[in-house]
């Protein structure tokens, strides 16, 4: 049976009640899942459990997380079946830790901005899109596998995943949300165009099957061409709304 991918199962947590059981444990909006751990140095945590991501992450790629079994993460990550059960519950916290991890950082490479930064970086938009894509192609698997086992995620765990992933796109929307008040650009929707864009920087990763045929500046330089007329420029419109003003009068 296809585990359903990240965005159908998103589409099911919006529309579904949650009875009152699973209510109480439902992930706040924002809140960060915790996968339990009996080790009480959290040094020693962070640094197991970033060698598990990196054993495992692999492993899902090629195998995909169904097929990969606990034994198969142990040897890989020179763990014993023991010792490994100190970091994590079950086989799910690991998949969740993969993609915290993945989720966090692609996207920190991806949209690296201070907030100190916002003010003058609303007028490099393009350049921050296409930076953006530019990374992405160094990412692939890592994106591919995020959407691709996803699926396999409990609801509580997927909407701390999403909580993430929502971070970055709102640091997109502030962006769009300045250039808009400077005037450098006249966004009619910030919240729908950075969600657009984030999509759209995944969109290579996603489709690679059906882009083999293209190299990787040029999709870079097609989707820009594409993206650029959705950030429609302010002087352009206030040209625009000048010379209209001009003839009607």
């Amino acid at each position: 049976m296809r585990a359903q991918s990240a965005y159908e199962r998103c589409m099911v947590i919006k529309e579904e009640s949650v009875p009152g059981e699973n209510k109480k444990r439902k992930t706040k909006k924002g809140a960060s899942y915790k996968v339990s751990t009996q080790i009480k140095s959290s040094k020693l945590v962070e640094r197991r459990r970033k060698e598990l991501v990196n054993a495992s992450k692999k492993l899902f790629f090629e195998k995909g997380f169904s097929k990969t079994s606990i034994r198969d993460i142990a040897r890989a990550g020179s763990f014993t079946m023991g010792n490994l059960y100190d970091y994590i519950q079950t086989k799910e916290d690991i998949l969740y830790l993969v993609h915290e991890n993945m989720v966090d950082n692609v996207y920190q490479q991806l949209f690296d901005i201070r907030d100190y930064e916002f003010s003058a970086k609303h007028t490099e938009l393009e350049s921050i899109i296409r930076n953006a894509l530019e990374k992405s192609m160094e990412f692939q698997e890592d994106i591919i596998l995020l959407y691709r086992e996803s699926g396999y995620l409990s609801r509580e765990k997927l909407h701390s995943v999403l909580s993430i992933e929502s971070r970055y796109i709102d640091l997109f929307k502030r962006l769009l949300d300045e250039a808009n008040k400077e005037g450098s650009y006249k966004i009619r929707d910030t919240k729908f165009l950075a969600d657009l864009i984030v999509y759209l920087v995944a969109f290579p990763s996603l489709r690679r099957w059906s882009l083999r045929g293209y190299k990787k500046k040029e999709i870079i330089d097609l989707l820009m061409h594409y993206i650029s007329p959705l950030l429609r420029s302010g002087e352009r419109i206030r040209k625009k709304e000048r010379k209209n003003s001009g003839q009607m009068s």
